[in-house]
């Protein structure tokens, strides 16, 4: 599964409007997706 594919399919978990403590040790990637 591409890198795009899995933000996508995390990005569906998250309700609108919701808020995120992003934890990772990444680039920021998937907070910026979201």
């Amino acid at each position: 599964m591409a890198e795009h594919d899995v933000m996508g399919s995390i990005a569906r978990l998250v309700p609108p409007g919701s808020r995120v403590l992003d934890l990772g040790c990444g680039d920021g990637a998937l907070i910026a997706h979201l």
